[in-house]
Protein backbone atom coordinates (compact mmCIF):
# COMPACT_ATOMS: atom_id res chain seq x y z
CA UNK A 1 0.00 0.00 0.00
CA UNK A 2 2.84 2.41 0.80
CA UNK A 3 4.27 1.98 -2.69
CA UNK A 4 0.92 2.73 -4.28
CA UNK A 5 0.45 5.78 -2.06
CA UNK A 6 3.94 6.99 -2.99
CA UNK A 7 3.21 6.36 -6.68
CA UNK A 8 0.04 8.42 -6.34
CA UNK A 9 2.00 11.36 -4.89
CA UNK A 10 4.51 11.03 -7.71
CA UNK A 11 1.79 10.83 -10.36
CA UNK A 12 -0.11 13.83 -9.03
CA UNK A 13 3.08 15.89 -9.09
CA UNK A 14 3.75 14.81 -12.69
CA UNK A 15 0.20 15.66 -13.75
CA UNK A 16 0.26 19.12 -12.19
CA UNK A 17 3.69 19.82 -13.68
CA UNK A 18 2.51 18.64 -17.11
CA UNK A 19 -0.59 20.82 -16.98
CA UNK A 20 1.28 23.92 -15.86
CA UNK A 21 4.02 23.44 -18.44
CA UNK A 22 1.60 23.13 -21.34
CA UNK A 23 1.73 19.37 -21.92
CA UNK A 24 -1.74 18.41 -20.73
CA UNK A 25 -2.90 17.32 -17.31
CA UNK A 26 -3.36 13.65 -18.21
CA UNK A 27 -0.30 13.27 -20.46
CA UNK A 28 1.74 11.46 -17.76
CA UNK A 29 -0.98 8.79 -17.52
CA UNK A 30 -1.10 8.47 -21.30
CA UNK A 31 2.70 8.13 -21.31
CA UNK A 32 2.31 4.95 -19.25
CA UNK A 33 -0.51 3.77 -21.53
CA UNK A 34 1.72 4.36 -24.57
CA UNK A 35 3.31 0.98 -23.84
CA UNK A 36 0.24 -0.61 -25.49
CA UNK A 37 -1.47 2.35 -27.18
CA UNK A 38 0.45 5.57 -27.96
CA UNK A 39 -2.54 7.32 -29.56
CA UNK A 40 -3.99 9.08 -26.49
CA UNK A 41 -0.63 10.62 -25.61
CA UNK A 42 -0.31 12.10 -29.09
CA UNK A 43 -3.84 13.51 -28.96
CA UNK A 44 -3.27 14.93 -25.48
CA UNK A 45 -0.04 16.65 -26.53
CA UNK A 46 -1.64 18.08 -29.70
CA UNK A 47 -4.67 19.34 -27.75
CA UNK A 48 -2.37 20.94 -25.15
CA UNK A 49 -0.33 22.60 -27.91
CA UNK A 50 -3.59 24.12 -29.20
CA UNK A 51 -4.45 25.43 -25.74
CA UNK A 52 -6.66 22.68 -24.26
CA UNK A 53 -4.71 21.03 -21.42
CA UNK A 54 -7.51 18.78 -20.19
CA UNK A 55 -8.01 16.19 -22.94
CA UNK A 56 -9.37 13.14 -21.12
CA UNK A 57 -10.09 9.60 -22.24
CA UNK A 58 -11.28 7.38 -19.39
CA UNK A 59 -9.96 4.00 -20.55
CA UNK A 60 -6.37 5.01 -21.33
CA UNK A 61 -6.15 7.26 -18.25
CA UNK A 62 -7.42 4.47 -15.99
CA UNK A 63 -5.04 1.95 -17.58
CA UNK A 64 -2.10 4.32 -17.13
CA UNK A 65 -3.02 4.93 -13.50
CA UNK A 66 -3.45 1.21 -12.78
CA UNK A 67 -0.08 0.28 -14.32
CA UNK A 68 1.66 3.19 -12.57
CA UNK A 69 0.22 2.17 -9.19
CA UNK A 70 1.13 -1.47 -9.77
CA UNK A 71 4.74 -0.65 -10.61
CA UNK A 72 4.92 1.74 -7.64
CA UNK A 73 3.40 -0.93 -5.41
CA UNK A 74 6.00 -3.47 -6.52
CA UNK A 75 8.96 -1.18 -5.91
CA UNK A 76 7.36 -0.07 -2.64
CA UNK A 77 7.09 -3.68 -1.49
CA UNK A 78 10.82 -4.16 -2.11
CA UNK A 79 11.57 -1.03 -0.06
CA UNK A 80 9.26 -2.19 2.73
CA UNK A 81 10.90 -5.62 2.93
CA UNK A 82 14.38 -4.13 3.06
CA UNK A 83 13.32 -1.41 5.54
CA UNK A 84 11.81 -4.00 7.84
CA UNK A 85 14.77 -6.38 7.54
CA UNK A 86 17.29 -3.70 8.50
CA UNK A 87 14.88 -1.95 10.88
CA UNK A 88 14.83 1.40 9.16
CA UNK A 89 12.92 4.09 11.01
CA UNK A 90 13.09 7.79 11.81
CA UNK A 91 14.94 10.23 9.61
CA UNK A 92 17.23 7.46 8.37
CA UNK A 93 14.17 5.85 6.75
CA UNK A 94 13.28 9.15 5.08
CA UNK A 95 16.83 9.58 3.73
CA UNK A 96 16.94 5.94 2.60
CA UNK A 97 13.57 6.37 0.92
CA UNK A 98 14.78 9.45 -0.95
CA UNK A 99 17.89 7.61 -2.14
CA UNK A 100 15.80 4.59 -3.10
CA UNK A 101 13.37 6.73 -5.09
CA UNK A 102 16.23 8.30 -7.04
CA UNK A 103 17.75 4.85 -7.63
CA UNK A 104 14.41 3.55 -8.93
CA UNK A 105 14.16 6.59 -11.21
CA UNK A 106 17.65 5.96 -12.54
CA UNK A 107 16.96 2.27 -13.08
CA UNK A 108 13.68 2.93 -14.86
CA UNK A 109 14.82 5.94 -16.90
CA UNK A 110 18.25 4.71 -17.94
CA UNK A 111 17.81 0.94 -18.15
CA UNK A 112 14.28 -0.53 -18.00
CA UNK A 113 12.33 1.95 -20.13
CA UNK A 114 14.91 2.26 -22.93
CA UNK A 115 15.44 -1.52 -23.10
CA UNK A 116 11.74 -2.34 -23.03
CA UNK A 117 10.67 0.42 -25.43
CA UNK A 118 11.36 -1.54 -28.63
CA UNK A 119 9.07 -4.31 -27.41
CA UNK A 120 6.11 -1.94 -26.91
CA UNK A 121 3.56 -0.42 -29.25
CA UNK A 122 4.85 3.04 -28.34
CA UNK A 123 8.49 2.40 -29.26
CA UNK A 124 10.38 5.70 -29.23
CA UNK A 125 7.49 7.47 -27.46
CA UNK A 126 8.00 5.09 -24.55
CA UNK A 127 11.80 5.39 -24.70
CA UNK A 128 11.44 9.18 -24.45
CA UNK A 129 9.32 9.01 -21.28
CA UNK A 130 11.88 10.71 -19.01
CA UNK A 131 12.31 13.51 -21.56
CA UNK A 132 8.58 14.30 -21.80
CA UNK A 133 8.65 16.47 -18.67
CA UNK A 134 12.45 16.65 -18.57
CA UNK A 135 15.06 14.74 -16.60
CA UNK A 136 15.04 17.18 -13.65
CA UNK A 137 11.28 16.73 -13.25
CA UNK A 138 11.65 12.95 -13.69
CA UNK A 139 14.21 13.01 -10.86
CA UNK A 140 11.94 15.12 -8.61
CA UNK A 141 9.03 12.75 -9.29
CA UNK A 142 11.11 9.80 -8.09
CA UNK A 143 12.52 11.77 -5.18
CA UNK A 144 8.93 12.47 -4.05
CA UNK A 145 8.14 8.78 -4.47
CA UNK A 146 11.07 7.81 -2.25
CA UNK A 147 10.43 10.53 0.32
CA UNK A 148 6.83 9.34 0.64
CA UNK A 149 8.02 5.75 1.16
CA UNK A 150 10.53 6.96 3.75
CA UNK A 151 7.94 9.05 5.59
CA UNK A 152 5.59 6.08 5.69
CA UNK A 153 8.41 3.96 7.14
CA UNK A 154 9.39 6.74 9.58
CA UNK A 155 7.63 5.08 12.51
CA UNK A 156 8.41 1.54 11.34
CA UNK A 157 9.99 0.46 14.62
CA UNK A 158 7.00 1.62 16.69
CA UNK A 159 4.35 -0.20 14.68
CA UNK A 160 3.28 -3.68 15.64
CA UNK A 161 1.24 -6.23 13.76
CA UNK A 162 -2.48 -6.07 14.46
CA UNK A 163 -2.45 -9.34 16.44
CA UNK A 164 0.23 -7.98 18.80
CA UNK A 165 -1.97 -4.98 19.62
CA UNK A 166 -4.89 -7.08 20.84
CA UNK A 167 -5.33 -7.58 24.61
CA UNK A 168 -4.33 -11.02 25.84
CA UNK A 169 -7.14 -13.13 27.28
Amino acid sequence: MAGMAAALVMGLFAMVWAATSGLGLYSPLYQVTAVVEPGPLGVSLREAAEGWRYYFEVGPAAAGLAVHLAIGGGFGAVFALVARAIRLHGWVAVAAGAAYGLAVGGLMGLVVIPLAADETAGGQVVADAPRLLGWPVFAVEHLLYGLTLGLLAFRGEERQPYAAQQPKR
